[in-house]
């Protein structure tokens, strides 16, 4: 979860501007604003070059392989795994290369990140289903007559075959 990203825009930045946590959702608000516009519709992602935002957890998503969800604060990064995979937890100034799980010795932590995985994870679920319903008025019927409901989903067991048709 560590990429660089430069933006090269003379005479609208300086050279020494440096931001120490962002997420991909971020390139489009950053490049709309350099560019001289405002994004009418509210999104996940922030301009980075607003001395006023700021973001406290980049958040990554990996859903076909793993089918995981992770948020690092810069510090520790947390996978929440929504298979039988324990959840997993590491100190990346401490141990860069995610070799030590920490996970078991500091519950609370998890559990922090956890809910923030999750509490967006839903806000993109909605935001996805709210478009394809608007797409589709059948769309929530076709859905749970192929998939089964999402929390459903989630509990299937990996030999499902209608877990490989995940919403």
């Amino acid at each position: 979860m560590s990429i660089p990203l430069l933006i090269h825009a003379p005479g609208r930045l300086t050279s020494d501007q440096t931001i120490t946590l962002a997420s991909q959702l971020d390139i489009m608000p950053t490049l709309l604003g350099l560019a001289g516009f405002e994004l009418e519709q509210p999104t996940e992602g922030i301009n980075l070059l607003q001395p006023d935002q700021h973001r406290d957890l980049a958040i990554a998503a990996c859903w076909y392989e793993q089918w995981c969800i992770a948020g690092s604060d810069g510090r520790f990064k947390l996978i929440h795994n929504f298979s039988e995979k324990p959840d997993e937890l590491y100190d990346l100034q401490a141990d860069p290369g995610e070799t030590v799980n920490l996970a078991a010795s500091q519950p609370e932590r998890v559990e922090h990140y956890r809910d923030q995985l999750l509490q967006y994870h839903e806000r993109q679920q909605q935001l996805w289903h709210q478009y394809l319903s608007d797409q589709d008025i059948d769309y929530w019927k076709k859905r749970d007559a192929t998939t089964g409901t999402p929390i459903g989903l989630m509990n299937m067991a990996q030999d499902d075959p209608r877990r490989d048709k995940r919403s």
